[in-house]
């Protein structure tokens, strides 16, 4: 067992060097008290406790990690499915998914209170996540490069947007943070500058995809309070997979289905509970956060990148690399200590 000064070490160096002091903290008390000592009502009270900001900031690291990680999952659903397909089964397990682990936070009685403007936010949200970005998203990495993928994803476009249509100032420390954070992103993710000279159809794909994206991002702050993130979420996933549906029948896609086997099964789960994480943290994370830092956060997918690769593969990553990635989370955590 870890003696307490080792503990008080272990939280000190850590809020030292991530610079999230309670983001950090939260994750070593819940070390702490399940694997220690298999406390789980300690742990839940714990969470309640955390200002929902510091939540916030944890929802947008989780999502960076697994923003690192789609990529691959939809590359490789795209050898058994359409796009179309691949992208209304992984919203279906999603669906599933959002129903078993937020029930007690849906309320059926609400649907009835429900304003047309509301309605209305709820299908233009989903449209814009769903038929527009998701599968722009998808066809972009199956013909392009991820590391082109990763450096658009990359473009403050959340941010810009937030500028001009949320109000929020745009200081010039904001945008110092911002463009570090661009910076390291490029460092890190491209290998080859002279490709990004070549701005062919997938290029072009993800950064249509990252204004949809962007929208579905923003208008997270024009909901009501009616509502709460996981019953927005479930709306949100009932929308995606009708229109995710009928956009398959239009385009004349076939309802021939591959052998099954365990790879698809795996991948279509992986697939689903990404898929079920993702927008439950953002629209938690959007809606405590401001979208530039949401926006400056996210960039910490290429971050992630580099990690998997390491733990995974057994990558190590160069100088080059290792700079692109201290530039970002340096500027993560100024922006952070931004008021």
């Amino acid at each position: 067992m870890v003696t307490r000064s080792i503990k008080a070490r272990i939280i000190h160096s850590a809020s030292i060097f991530i610079g999230f002091e309670k983001v950090v903290l939260s994750l070593l008390l819940y070390y702490i008290y399940v694997l220690e000592y298999n406390n789980y009502y300690l742990v839940t009270t714990m969470f309640k406790q955390i200002p929902n900001r510091s939540k916030g900031i944890l929802a947008f690291v989780f999502l960076a990690a697994l923003y690192a990680g789609t990529g691959v999952v939809t590359r490789n659903l795209s050898h058994y499915f359409t796009i179309f397909q691949q992208t209304y089964l992984r919203t279906l397990i999603a669906f599933i998914l959002g129903i078993f682990f937020f029930r007690k936070k849906l309320h059926l009685e609400k649907i009835k209170k429900i304003s047309l403007s509301e309605w209305l936010l709820l299908t233009g949200r989903s449209a814009a996540m769903f038929v527009f970005g998701a599968t722009l998203w998808v066809k972009a990495t199956t013909i392009t490069k991820l590391a082109n993928v990763t450096f658009l994803d990359a473009l403050p476009i959340t941010a810009t947007l937030s500028f001009l249509f949320l109000g929020e100032k745009a200081t010039l420390k904001k945008i110092f943070y911002l463009a570090m954070s661009f910076l390291g992103v490029i460092i890190l993710s491209v290998k080859d500058y002279s490709s990004l000279s070549s701005f062919g159809y997938g290029e072009f794909l993800v950064a249509v995809s990252g204004f949809f994206f962007a929208f579905r991002n923003i208008s997270r702050k024009w909901h009501s309070k009616l509502l709460n993130d996981q019953e927005i979420t479930q709306l949100m996933f009932i929308f995606g997979i009708l229109m995710l549906f009928t956009s398959s029948l239009i385009f004349g896609e076939t309802f021939i289905m591959p052998k099954w086997n365990w790879e698809i099964i795996i991948l279509l789960f992986m697939g689903g509970f990404i898929m079920a994480a993702n927008l439950f943290l953002t629209n938690f994370g959007f809606a405590h956060l401001s979208a530039v830092l949401g926006n400056n956060i996210l960039n910490l997918e290429a971050v992630f990148g580099i990690l998997f690769g390491f733990l995974f593969f057994g990558e190590i990553s160069s100088i080059k690399e290792l700079l692109g990635g201290i530039l970002i989370v340096t500027s993560v955590v100024k922006m952070n200590q931004l008021k």
